[in-house]
């Protein structure tokens, strides 16, 4: 059954089908909460509070996301590498293969760059 007679069964199904949303928090503490956990709490209590917060978690996970998308661009960057070896150096698409993939290679070469960059 729904809940108002403005949903349809159609849009039930579809909200069912669909991937859950992600949940984002939108909490961010003052530095007076800080302060107030301070005064009940020893430092070391309060970074346990805070490194078992929801969003300590979310950043944590996308590190891990960010690491292994780096890890995923190493890998391709290697092959890139080897390949560009053997081509001679050069920045143009080695023999027999396509100059838009090597194009495509090449700019994986640079977003790798740019997460290392971001990672340090």
């Amino acid at each position: 059954a729904v809940q108002t007679p403005f949903e349809s069964a159609d849009v039930c199904l579809t909200i069912l089908q669909r991937d859950p949303e992600s949940l984002e928090s939108q909490f961010s503490p003052s530095y007076g909460m800080c302060l107030n956990m301070l005064r009940a709490r020893s430092l070391e209590e309060a970074q346990a509070v805070v490194q078992c917060s929801f969003g300590n978690y979310l950043a944590r996970e996308r590190g891990q996301e960010r690491a292994s998308t780096a890890e995923v661009l190493e890998n391709s960057l290697a092959a890139l590498q080897t390949e560009l070896v053997e081509a001679g150096g050069t920045h143009h698409a080695p023999a027999g293969v396509n100059a838009k993939q090597w194009a495509a290679c090449l700019k994986l070469e640079e977003r790798l760059r740019e997460e290392k960059r971001l990672l340090s």
